[in-house]
């Protein structure tokens, strides 16, 4: 059997299964990796766990890819806070031992981290500020960022801020998807005022990460969008631009919210590193909206 192209995990998942169809749709040899979803792209998918460090790494050696992109994760912050055994073994431990097994069969390494390893007391963060992260679901991908980094300084840590887009699969999920569904049926849906993030859609974060395991690209990136915006600006702008009633939607702070696992208030990315260096354009929020869901 010939050498995949890539082997990406988490590819029943939202990120994962784009990044899945994109390599078909290049004509890329790609193997993923899934759990408890079937793999709603093309490709050659094989079940496994990502808490079996050493099952992961014997597949590594076996297919010998060329790149390994490491998108699979526990990523429910409240989840993580309440299982914090399960989210260290599927989201630090598994990560060591894809990047230890990628350098040793000499494929390059791309692990997708959070924006949410910031505290959220600045905004607009650059690649250069430490992680301080508030819960323990950040907790484990700034720990997973330091053992790709000590893997190999050559590898990738991509953070990605806020995805949205379309899913592919009746069990992902999707804040826009949702949004547009409850705007339609006018369900009340409550919307952040005061936690800012930097909306990336969906295909372009697919588009972009595989640009930066194709180049081999390494250090630390940030994904996003050029705009920082709130919950509530995002959900108002959506609204507008698919021509929906924005009576629905309802603002509310994140002081009135209790939430298990805490939220970081504004984790808005500086993205002008992958701007100037990634031939992948990140398009603002009008932009994407307009393609995505503009009414007519």
């Amino acid at each position: 059997m010939p050498r995949p192209d890539l082997l990406i995990t988490g590819a029943s998942g939202f990120l994962g299964s784009h990044l899945m169809r994109l390599a078909a749709e290049q004509g890329r040899e790609a193997v993923g990796l899934v759990h408890a979803h079937e793999m709603p792209a093309p490709g050659r998918a094989v079940r496994l766990d990502l808490a079996d460090s050493h099952a992961l790494m014997d597949l590594v050696r076996k297919e010998k890819p060329r790149a390994v992109i490491h998108a699979g994760a526990l990523t429910a912050p409240d989840y993580c806070e309440d299982h914090p055994q399960e989210a260290d073994a599927v989201n630090v431990t598994s990560t060591g031992a894809l990047a230890m097994a990628a350098f040793a069969a000499d494929a390059h390494f791309t692990f997708i981290s959070t924006d949410l390893v910031f505290n959220g007391r600045d905004g607009m963060y650059t690649e250069t500020e430490p992680p301080d992260p508030t819960h323990h679901y950040a907790r484990t991908k700034a720990q997973a960022e330091h053992y790709t980094r000590t893997a190999s300084p050559d590898f990738a840590v991509v953070r990605p801020s806020f995805i949205y887009g379309e899913p592919v699969a009746p069990h992902q999920s999707s804040f826009s998807h949702m949004l547009v569904e409850n705007l339609r049926n006018g369900t009340p849906t409550r919307v952040f005022t005061d936690q800012y993030r930097s909306p990336i859609p969906v295909k372009t974060l697919a588009a972009a990460v595989l640009e930066i395991s194709d180049r081999s690209l390494s250090g630390i990136w940030h994904l996003g969008g050029p705009e920082r915006v709130s919950r509530s600006g995002f959900a108002r702008l959506l609204a507008e631009v698919a021509g929906l009633d924005p009576a629905p939607l309802e603002d509310v702070s994140m002081d009135d919210v209790r939430l298990r696992a805490v939220r970081p208030r504004d984790v808005s990315l500086n993205v002008s590193k992958a701007q100037a260096n990634l031939q992948t354009p990140l398009p603002t929020l009008a932009e994407s909206f307009g393609a995505l869901y503009a009414a007519g």
